[in-house]
């Protein structure tokens, strides 16, 4: 008997790159190139050179798991309802989500050293569930059973961190992916159209705190006083995801590449903080750019193959000019923080199609903050201690197309966060 038509997805979701990326050439399972980070997603997707606070940014950039470590921490991330998915031949029963956690150990509160160094550990898990599908026979299109077709992948990150004026930062993740796409058989026995394989990510942050680094040059608070810090951070990230060898669905002869990518990009934040009681972020802004490209290319034999180091991307012309040249992708985005409880966030990605995205995050540090500085002495110790200790963050992120503003899809997450040493 022949194999079963349902083939068509495979062609679908193989084919055809997500708006995450630019395609060069065809890869297996490009729900990898979809960034889960509701955060991130709100402000271009940019992960790769911006500290993030949502764990499950450190599924594009697990140096985000090594730069977190500089404080001692627990965070968890996830989906409160599942995703759509941002792709304009999406099937009606398809749903994405994602959860992350992570610990971060920083050495420094438990031994004395000459440097701070941080030490984390990161597990996250993303799952595309693309619906039931009806199973026909060669005889005609009489139903003789069902198939759940889903991909996901899972990861272990290993983050690692060190602070003497500049902040530097390492990840390497160790993934799993399983793609289960179309059943493949005879009418009397069918078997699963299925995948499975293992990549790595790894990725490097450079975090330079401008206003620290002159007042320590020149031994002296010249830009701050003991209540009022303003700092100015300029950041720079490279990585690469999904590097790997191959996946193979029936045939070795017709194995799909991993959706391997190049990512750099650059930040640049600053702000104002109070230091009385506490440090609390008063007001903050942020811009990023980063460019990725999809390092596979096809060859007109059908063969495949992976491209070395950043591929296309110039950085000097896509990431300092921000200018577009073919197969990379070009984000940005800028974001305004109003006393750790409010964030409002823009961006836009271009790629083979344009996109706009919109985003806000709900925090619950500043409000802790702010009641702790009305009481005053009178701050009972619970609240104190949450205050020091505890922070809550909701994420929203919506894509938009361009032109005409036709919603793409909708991101949502929430991030928890117990943070410093002793408790």
């Amino acid at each position: 008997m022949k194999p079963f038509p349902f083939v068509l997805t495979v062609l679908v979701l193989t084919c055809t790159c997500s708006l995450s990326g630019r395609a060069q050439g065809e890869a297996a399972v490009p729900f990898l190139l979809l960034s889960p980070s509701s955060e991130a997603n709100g402000m271009g997707g940019t992960t790769i050179a911006l500290p993030r606070f949502d764990p499950t940014a450190s599924v594009f950039s697990p140096a985000q798991v090594g730069i977190s470590a500089l404080t001692t921490n627990v965070r968890v991330g996830f989906y409160p309802t599942n995703s759509g998915l941002p792709i304009g031949y999406t099937l009606q029963d398809m749903s994405y989500t994602a959860w992350a956690a992570s610990v971060g150990v920083c050495l420094n509160d438990f031994v004395d050293l000459p440097l701070r160094i941080g030490i984390g550990l990161a597990y996250h898990r993303v799952d595309e569930d693309l619906g039931t599908f009806t199973i026909t026979g060669s005889a005609g299109p009489t139903p003789i059973g069902t198939f759940e077709a889903y991909e996901n992948g899972s990861g272990i990150v290993f983050g690692v961190a060190l602070e003497y004026l500049l902040r530097f930062g390492f990840g390497y993740t160790f993934r799993s992916v399983e793609s289960h796409l179309s059943p493949i058989g005879t009418e009397q026995e069918v078997g699963n159209g299925e995948a499975n394989g293992n990549a790595n990510d790894y990725s490097f942050l450079l975090d330079a705190p401008l206003v620290s680094i002159v007042e320590e040059i020149a031994g002296d608070r010249l830009l701050s006083s003991e209540k009022v810090r303003p700092f100015l951070d300029l950041a720079g990230g490279l990585g690469w995801n999904n590097v790997g060898d191959k996946l193979v669905y029936v045939d070795p002869a017709q194995a799909d590449p991993f959706p391997r990518t190049a990512r750099t990009g650059i930040a640049l934040r600053g702000g104002v903080r109070i230091t009385r009681h506490t440090d609390w972020e008063i007001i903050s802004a942020a811009w990023s750019r980063e460019a990725d490209d999809l390092l596979v290319t096809r060859k007109q034999d059908g063969t495949w193959e992976y491209q070395s180091g950043l591929g296309d991307i110039q950085f000097g012309e896509n990431v300092i000019q921000g200018r577009s040249t073919d197969d990379v992708t070009l984000r940005s985005g800028w974001q305004v923080q109003v006393g750790e409880i409010f964030t409002y966030r823009i961006g836009s990605v271009k790629t083979y199609v344009a996109y706009d995205t919109r985003g806000y995050t709900v925090q619950l540090a500043g409000f802790l903050k702010g009641i702790t500085e009305i009481l005053g002495s009178d701050t009972p110790g619970w609240l104190t201690f949450a205050r020091d200790h505890l922070d809550m963050q909701y994420h929203s992120a919506d894509y938009e197309a361009q032109p005409g503003g036709t919603n793409l899809t909708s991101y949502s997450g929430v991030s928890i966060f117990l943070h410093g040493w002793p408790w």
